[in-house]
C-alpha cells in the first residue's frame, strides 16, 4: 500500500504555476493517456491488418483453427504477403 501511495504521491500535481499551468498539466495527461489506451485498443478491438489466405488454405481441413490463428499473428508481427506459387519473382527488384 505504501508503494501505491509513493507513486500516486509522485504524479500528483505540481503547487508551482498558476491555474492555467495547472490545468494543462492534468489535460495533458489525460489526453495523452486516453489517446495510446484508444490507439493501443483499436488493435485489439478491431481489425487493422487484413492478412489475406487462398482459398485453399481455408478450405484444407489441417491448416485450419488454430494454424490459422498462428499464421494471422504471424503477418500481423511480420511484414509478409502472399505470393502465389505460379507468379515469377524478379531476382533484382
Amino acid at each position: 500500500m505504501n508503494v501505491v501511495q509513493g507513486l500516486l504521491s509522485a504524479v500528483s500535481p505540481l503547487s508551482d504555476g498558476d491555474f492555467a499551468d495547472r490545468l494543462n498539466y492534468c489535460v495533458t495527461t489525460v489526453g495523452l493517456v486516453l489517446a495510446s489506451a484508444f490507439i493501443s485498443g483499436w488493435s485489439f478491438v478491431g481489425s487493422p491488418i487484413q492478412c489475406w489466405f487462398p482459398a485453399y488454405y481455408k478450405a484444407h481441413r489441417l491448416i485450419s483453427g488454430w494454424w490459422m490463428e498462428y499464421a494471422l499473428d504471424y503477418c500481423y508481427v511480420q511484414n509478409t504477403y502472399f505470393v502465389p506459387m505460379t507468379s515469377v519473382i524478379p531476382r533484382n527488384a
